[in-house]
């Protein structure tokens, strides 16, 4: 909260206001309305756009400053700092005499000035003031000026924050300060003074007449001695404490303070005596004064009527430390019929893959297997603020997935909590126990109807090798409604449980016939090749030639790891066609490394990269995988794209060009050279260049835009500069910031940002011009 006076500025903002600034660069003063025990921001007033200020401070010419990274957040060296005030108002005589009192300083001052200046206008006049009369130790002085009903507000609240300075390192004692906490009447006073009083060691009469103020109409005054009690943890509180709750918990502001109080001021014992107290807000206050002190006792309250009450025990038993004695309480929850919400239902799912014992894991079978059920409405008080686009974009919670999910990583947990993402270490699990606990119910799971319940118990049953007998596995493959997932899954299992049995190889071969999915035919070439080597070269070959472009590279990605003659001989005749030029352009790549993986070829290899006569990594254009290609951009740490560019988002870095529409404005050819070799064409505006004038100065900035007769340079600051050709002695070529991308990423991560940035298509037609530019 700043207060500037004497300028149009400060006149416009003054009283409490708050400078917000946006990722946008807009930068607005929103005014502090006192409402109930805090503040709401209106009167919002646009301060500044287009600049984006970063770090702000007033100076003591009263200007206010910004700093600037120009452009938003490149890591190029450049800024600059902007000086923001009113024509004119540099020379207001309160501005003057302002700053000549924060350059002189206050040290040096006597009591009776550095006093004056504690009602000064200038909040930091008032502070220095405030810290000098404090190592002056003027006790006295501070004290009489806070108790001074006739002084300014702000002179006392800095009159008595400097004597609480004084009270918290035992200079004084709180005599003083209970004399006029009693006697005061004014509630911003009385709100400083429960807070400077709980920052110290207060006595019994300064606890009663804190006490005293829970009865204040004030919500603010309430609201700061609730916290203040129970900073100190003041017993006596604890019937005042329950009264304030009953009336005041449906206030959240007001709850978190009588929920700080009655932590620090009720044990646990008779907090838990609340579980069935008749006032919906006593109980909600109770379980989280409870979750506060990390107490079991919390775990009664997850048996309240209230989902609202029965969520937030739920979040303090489960949520980053929690309270593992409750745990147990919690994960039984599962084997309750009614209702419960998301919140609590994930948690209760996730408690029993904490505790991991087998009967928790038969829970989360029994979870899994219930018919697919909504989950219970929050509470209104759990979801305000969430507006209807909100809930359009929801996902709808499925408690039986979660179950099955929490399952298959039973035995080995994640680090990272799968609610919280807290990181937790797991002792080690016995598998085989949670696999014969888990068994019994493998028919009931092959039975599920949902395909993706069924899909994920199959990758339960893969993960903890639990047996399916072979022809109830061959139905689920066979089965052409069924998902391409849950098939190739199936077919997984069965290589692993069945792969000697004759029905096996019967469905091998059907499931890599051309009606089968492509997932399924990708699982039955891997699974050809792990079971049946005999025949993989061979199928390897007819998917080559038969094959959709991914069987392809899967199939000369399985010819790498088979070190055999057949495999070599198969790979050497597609290295013979990719240098004859009869290889599909997006099999390039995968022909090359797979010759590369065989010693016996590295001669032939090596003719053809002497031979070659295309463009080098020609073989990156096409055949990328554009999910993994954004995955790159967006996460890969090296490249660090991002930083630079704007891509999807509407947030981004401005250095480098705009890539939100790449893909109809380049070829793939021109972003595959953009990529492995970027100074060879640099986008208008981003090449970064230095002029030598003929009057002998310097010159460095972007490349805007040149022609015959002239140079436009943008520079660090964002402004462009003309230069006519005759004032130019010397122009170096344009630089380019992005440094080549081969050796940060790998040729196939190369070949997968290309297939994703030539996905970044316009909405709708792509017009001439654009294709043109």
């Amino acid at each position: 909260f700043l207060h500037e006076p004497g300028t149009a500025l400060g006149d416009r903002l003054r009283g409490h206001f708050i400078l917000n600034q946006f990722p946008s660069g807009k930068m607005e003063a929103f005014t502090a309305k006192a409402v109930g025990a805090s503040f709401e921001m209106s009167r919002a007033r646009l301060i500044n756009s287009g600049i984006m200020g970063i770090g702000m401070s007033w100076g003591a010419d009263g200007a206010l400053y910004m700093a600037d990274w120009v452009g938003g957040y490149p890591l190029d060296e450049k800024g600059a700092v902007w000086r923001v005030d009113e024509e004119g108002g540099k020379v207001h005589p309160e501005r003057e005499a302002t700053r000549k009192l924060l350059t002189a300083g206050f040290e040096h001052r006597d009591l009776n000035e550095l006093q004056v200046l504690l009602g000064q206008a200038d909040q930091r006049v008032r502070l220095g003031a405030q810290l000098a009369l404090v190592k002056k130790e003027a006790w006295e002085t501070l004290i009489k000026v806070a108790g001074d009903v006739k002084a300014p507000l702000l002179a006392r609240v800095h009159g008595l924050w400097g004597y609480g300075i004084g009270f918290r390192r035992g200079k004084v004692d709180d005599s003083a300060l209970h004399a006029l906490l009693v006697a005061e009447t004014q509630p911003e006073m009385q709100v400083q003074l429960a807070k400077v009083l709980s920052d110290g060691k207060a006595g019994e009469p300064s606890e009663e007449a804190l006490l005293d103020l829970l009865a204040s109409d004030s919500p603010r005054v309430r609201f700061h001695a609730a916290i203040a009690l129970g900073k100190l943890e003041v017993s006596d509180a604890g019937d005042a404490l329950r009264q304030m709750a009953t009336k005041d918990a449906g206030d959240a502001w007001l709850r978190h303070a009588v929920v700080t109080g009655l932590a620090g001021c009720v044990k646990a014992e008779a907090l838990a005596e609340l579980a069935t107290a008749e006032s919906r807000n006593l109980r909600l206050a109770a379980a989280l004064a409870l979750a506060r002190q990390d107490a079991p006792e919390l775990a009664a309250f997850l048996d309240d009527a209230d989902p609202l009450i029965v969520d937030e025990a739920a979040r303090g038993i489960h949520d980053d430390e929690g309270i593992p004695e409750a745990l147990p309480k919690l994960a039984a929850m599962l084997d309750e019929t009614h209702a419960l919400t998301e919140g609590t239902l994930r948690r209760a799912i996730n408690a029993s893959l904490r505790l991991g014992t087998t009967e928790d894991a038969a829970r989360l079978v029994k979870r899994g297997l219930q018919a697919s059920a909504a989950a219970a409405p929050v509470a209104k008080d759990a979801v305000a603020g969430t507006t209807a686009k909100d809930a359009e974009k929801a996902v709808v919670y499925e408690p039986a997935l979660d179950a099955l999910q929490a399952l298959l990583v039973f035995t080995a947990p994640p680090r990272l909590d799968r609610v919280d993402g807290v990181h937790r270490l797991f002792p080690e699990r016995d598998a085989k126990t949670i696999a014969a606990s888990i068994q019994p119910r493998v028919s009931e799971l092959l039975a599920l109807k949902d395909p993706v319940l069924k899909a994920a118990a199959i990758q339960i049953m893969l993960a903890l090798s639990l047996q399916v007998e072979a022809p109830a596995l061959q139905q689920i493959i066979a089965d052409a409604t069924a998902k391409p997932d849950l098939r190739a899954g199936a077919l997984r299992l069965m290589a692993a449980q069945h792969a000697q049995d004759a029905l096996f190889a019967t469905t091998l071969k059907s499931a890599a016939a051309k009606t089968a999915p492509q997932e399924v035919r990708l699982e039955s070439l891997i699974q050809t090749f792990a079971h049946q080597p005999e025949i993989a070269v061979p199928e390897a070959s007819r998917v080559l030639e038969q094959g959709s472009l991914v069987e392809k590279q899967s199939g000369l990605t399985l010819l790498k790891t088979t070190s055999t003659a057949a495999s070599a001989k198969l790979v050497g005749n597609w290295l013979q066609r990719l240098a004859a030029g009869k290889v599909e352009p997006g099999l390039k790549l995968d022909v090359l490394e797979a010759a590369q993986a065989h010693e016996s070829l590295a001669e032939q290899v090596a003719t053809y990269q002497q031979a070659r006569t295309s463009a080098p990594r020609d073989d990156l254009a096409e055949g990328g995988d554009a999910k993994n290609g954004r995955d790159l951009v967006t996460n890969h740490l090296g490249a660090n794209c991002i930083a630079c560019h704007t891509v999807e988002e509407k947030e981004g870095s401005q250095v480098g060009p705009l890539l939100k529409t790449i893909g109809s404005q380049r070829t793939r050819a021109e972003l595959l050279e953009s990529l492995v070799n970027p100074v060879a064409k640099i986008a208008p505006g981003y090449g970064l260049v230095s002029i030598t004038l003929k009057d002998g100065s310097n010159l460095a900035g972007a490349l805007a835009k040149e022609d015959k007769t002239s140079v436009t340079l943008r520079l660090a600051d964002g402004t462009e500069k003309r230069l006519a050709r005759p004032q130019i002695s010397m122009q170096t070529p344009p630089i380019s910031m992005m440094p080549p991308m081969l050796g940060i990423l790998t040729p196939r991560e190369v070949r997968d940002v290309v297939a994703y940035l030539s996905s970044l298509k316009a909405k709708g037609k792509t017009t001439a011009s654009a294709a043109a530019h």
